[in-house]
């Protein structure tokens, strides 16, 4: 009988996979949109994404070919593409839109951005807005999360064990898959303890796990360089502040939390011509930031600041904190879900 239950189990698991499927083609068709905006459902999603692959080697992000299948369809479903700083003036205008609308956003600002993602953006005339963080961009230091995935990778030791916050952190050390998994558990336990703590470990990451480490970020983990930035924003490519090194603003002082906003988007100003005056919380949920840092980034000039929260943002219901709180969905992980969540009809939170 054990068996049969797990059997139904993963029919049943098969059968509503595939209904939700249809149901998400079904609400991504543009018969749907037009009833969408019939009904006055007329909101902006924004995508946030970070990496993006090709699908050689073990790089981890948006396979580039999905981002093409993505973009066309999007395009023949009578989405409208619009700029984020454009979306940002909307909401301060709190003028509507005239249909269902995609922002694209890229997080971090890593050189695969240029290499793979970039020329497929400007092939459908859509402007991405890239948050850099300016310490990673001016290749002073590795995003930290990125020491630890590569000292992890890299390990001649079979497995790790430290203390983080007063916890014993241990894991194995095999395959890739578990050196992968264990670092990216190790960056999650990290981002909510102290700064210092944080930053001792991840200085002391490569000597722990006997990797010798480089000063600069290796060619797996490259930032865009200013060069490449300006580039880029000759072309049409909007860039925005990210911080100067991705900490948990609510974990630190008022003073340390005001200079990562503001000294990155100075950085920003002085490098390049007109970057967006948007900024991207590091982290980005509610919880890592709160009214100090909206009250920081208002004060600083910029229009808003965009955070990671499944929903929609429509310009009219929009009011002065939601601007400095934009929500965003997380990279959709195939063309027909991000069509759904474009049509304006998920409504998830």
């Amino acid at each position: 009988m054990e068996t049969y239950r797990v059997v139904g189990e993963r029919i049943a698991r098969a059968v509503y996979r595939a209904a939700r499927g249809a149901a998400y083609a079904g609400l991504a068709s543009r018969p749907a949109l037009t009833v969408a905006r019939m009904l006055g459902v007329r909101p902006a999603t924004i995508f946030m994404f970070h990496r993006f692959t090709d699908g050689g080697g073990e790089a981890l992000g948006t396979d580039v070919t999905m981002l093409r299948t993505m973009l066309s369809q999007l395009r023949k479903q009578g989405v409208a593409f619009m700029r984020l700083r454009d979306l940002a003036q909307q909401v301060a205008a709190r003028t509507p839109l005239e249909r269902p609308t995609a922002v694209f956003t890229v997080d971090d600002g890593y050189a695969d951005f240029a290499d793979l993602a970039a020329p497929i953006f400007a092939g459908f005339d859509c402007t991405p807005t890239v948050f850099l963080v300016t310490e990673f961009t001016s290749g002073r230091q590795w995003c930290w999360w990125d020491r630890i995935d590569d000292a992890f990778l890299r390990s001649p030791l079979r497995g790790v064990s430290l203390r983080v916050d007063g916890h014993q952190f241990a894991r194995p050390l095999g395959t890739s898959a578990e050196r992968r998994a264990g670092a990216a558990q190790l960056v999650d336990a990290l981002k909510w303890v102290n700064d210092r703590e944080r930053l001792r470990i991840v200085d002391d990451i490569g000597a722990l796990l006997e990797v010798e480490m480089s000063a600069r970020p290796t060619a797996a983990y490259a930032p865009l360089g200013w060069d490449a930035v300006r580039r880029f924003e000759r072309a049409g490519v909007d860039f925005a502040p990210h911080s100067l090194t991705h900490p948990m603003l609510s974990r630190l002082s008022d003073v340390a939390a005001r200079t990562e906003i503001v000294q990155s988007w100075t950085d920003l100003r002085r490098e390049l011509r007109d970057p967006a005056p948007v900024f991207g919380y590091p982290n980005g949920s509610l919880d890592s930031f709160g009214t100090r840092e909206m009250a920081i980034v208002r004060d600083s000039g910029m229009l808003g600041a965009v955070a990671f929260r499944r929903a929609y943002v429509d310009p009219v219901a929009c009011d002065v904190d939601d601007r400095f709180r934009l929500s965003r969905f997380p990279a959709p992980a195939d063309p027909t879900t991000a069509g759904y969540l474009a049509s304006g009809m998920a409504w998830e939170r």
